[in-house]
């Protein structure tokens, strides 16, 4: 397996929020990621920080802290991650100053690299409240990913 470099990465994506919403309407969202270098090699695992920015046409954005994990499958291109943020979450009419929540964001995707430094994935990434009540379902968003390191 090609381990990442240790370099740090950005990500960016495009896709649809609300996309599993009955209630709601789907959305045009963006999301910026920044990782760290991975902190850790646990087996076929690298783990590293995640800072997490997502927003989407309704004017809604979550900002998040938390971890990323990434594997590759044998020695080739394909991989899979997977992260867990917690950060506020802002709707249309609070000031940035009254985040509305804290929520829980989590993602999981799968990709293609194409060279040492660049790679591309699709995910699904889920917004959850931190009570993880059955009352409020959350939010889906089906993004695609293209990531760089430097």
């Amino acid at each position: 397996m090609a381990t990442p470099a240790s370099s740090d990465e950005l990500v960016l994506a495009v896709g649809r929020d609300d996309v599993l919403d009955r209630n709601g309407e789907e959305a045009f969202a963006v999301t910026v990621e920044y990782r760290s270098a991975p902190f850790i090699r646990i087996n076929r695992f690298d783990l590293s920080w995640l800072l997490a920015a997502q927003a989407d046409e309704h004017r809604e954005l979550f900002l998040g802290a938390g971890v990323n994990v990434y594997t590759e499958f044998g020695n080739g291109p394909l991989f899979a991650e997977c992260s867990a943020a917690l950060g506020p979450f802002f709707q249309p009419g609070l000031s940035l100053k009254d985040p509305d929540d804290f929520l829980i964001r989590t993602s999981l995707g799968v990709g293609f690299r194409l060279s040492e430094t660049k790679k591309v994935s699709l995910s699904i990434d889920h917004l959850l409240n931190t009570e993880l009540q059955n009352y409020n379902p959350g939010s889906e968003a089906v993004m695609l990913r293209y990531g760089f390191r430097f």
